[in-house]
């Protein structure tokens, strides 16, 4: 156990010093626009999470000895023959986890293992940038998995205080997410026909995640205070012991790590690939007009998307009409335009390839470095599409 926390602590390490070098352009450009603030903001927040969690693995690792307090001898060794009273004596001793507890670490295990599961599915498609970005949260992942089980299941006071504290900060960069996302829509005045949509995509999971880690985290603060002060009662304080499994929990093991497979190779599998051409409307992993054909896309880095499907002008007016983009770019009102002057785009083979169109309609937005464009081509019944995030 402690190599594992020794490797996880590595982990945490570089990701701290990713953030760190990541920090270095935010501080140069000096942006100090909403988004400027809130991009500073969130780095900040990070190398600290990411520093805090890196010195919490080593310390464990180094000064805590990570054991199950029900397997911990009340006394001396025992002799060969001796009963194993002792043990039972400390185990009887130690309270048990509340039904609320046991059903709350379980939905903060599954749901962290689940989104490992995820991320090891997604390799597969993603670039390499979001690799890196999703791998910086791996360890927090892990760590939280790994604490709440030993908290909760095998009673290690240390163990359900980490996964406490862990949960708060959880829950703290959630709550701050939650209220820089509510401060930036309020500043950029977003449409209110678009509040729903936030509030059940973006407001409504930030708030749901900040909520449930607080409480789960303070659920596991009072669980580590109470077997401390269980443990403290003994006459005779738990000894040294061994870090063993039983033949159930590496059953259980076992079906886990399987459930993770299955979920990252069903994943993976349902994942569009990043590049198609000539393929069906039903095929791209995106809304597109109504009777869009002969679908050509590529999905680059960081979220960018550009495709071009044969369409006509009703269906492709109809499409823009139904909010294309994102919730920013849909938020600005900017309405469907005719092309006075020919207008370039970037085709889906990537640049310099690019489509010049004079005769058809325009669809373009644009705000610091995202945009989105969106363009038919009335002499070919062709539309073509490019958006950019970052």
């Amino acid at each position: 156990m402690k190599v594992v926390k020794l490797v996880l602590g590595v982990l945490a390490a570089l990701c701290t010093i990713g953030a760190i070098v990541g920090l270095a352009p935010t501080l140069l450009s000096a942006d100090f626009s909403a988004r400027g603030v809130t991009e500073l903001a969130s780095s900040i927040g990070a190398i600290a999470v990411y520093g805090v969690i890196t010195l919490w693995l080593f310390q464990s690792a180094l000064k805590r000895d990570v054991r199950p307090a029900c397997l911990r001898p009340a006394g001396p060794p025992r002799a060969p023959g001796d009963s194993e009273a002792g043990e039972h004596l400390v185990s009887n001793a130690l309270p048990r986890p509340s039904r609320m507890l046991v059903a709350v670490s379980v939905i903060v295990i599954a749901a962290n293992l689940f989104l490992l599961s995820i991320y090891a599915g997604a390799i597969v498609v993603l670039d390499p940038c979001t690799i890196i970005g999703f791998a910086i949260v791996v360890p927090l992942w892990v760590a939280i998995a790994l604490e709440q089980y030993l908290g909760t299941f095998r009673r290690v006071p240390s163990a359900a205080a980490a996964t406490g504290v862990l949960l708060y900060l959880v829950g703290g960069l959630a709550t701050f997410a939650f209220v820089t996302t509510v401060g930036e829509t309020i500043v950029e005045g977003t449409a209110l026909r678009l509040i729903p949509k936030m509030v059940v995509w973006i407001l409504g999971p930030m708030l749901l995640i900040a909520a449930g880690s607080i409480l789960a985290g303070r659920m596991n603060a009072l669980w580590a205070r109470k077997l401390r002060a269980a443990i403290n009662s003994l006459a005779t304080p738990p000894g040294p012991s061994r870090f063993r499994f039983s033949l159930h929990e590496l059953l259980v093991g076992v079906g886990v790590a399987a459930t993770m497979m299955g979920t990252a190779s069903w994943y993976a599998r349902s994942l569009k690939p990043p590049y198609a051409e000539h393929i069906a409307a039903a095929d791209a992993p995106f809304s597109l007009p109504a009777n869009a054909t002969d679908v050509c896309y590529r999905q680059g880095a960081r979220g960018t998307v550009t495709f071009e499907c044969t369409t006509d002008e009703v269906a492709f007016r109809k499409w823009v009409d139904s909010r294309i983009g994102s919730i920013e770019s849909q938020s600005a009102g900017v309405p469907l335009k005719e092309i006075v002057t020919p207008f370039i785009m970037t085709r889906y083979t990537g640049y310099p390839d690019t489509i010049t169109v004079s005769h058809g309609l325009y669809y373009s937005w644009s705000k610091e470095d995202r945009a989105v464009d969106a363009v038919f081509d009335r002499t070919t019944n062709r539309a073509y599409y490019s958006a950019q995030w970052h």
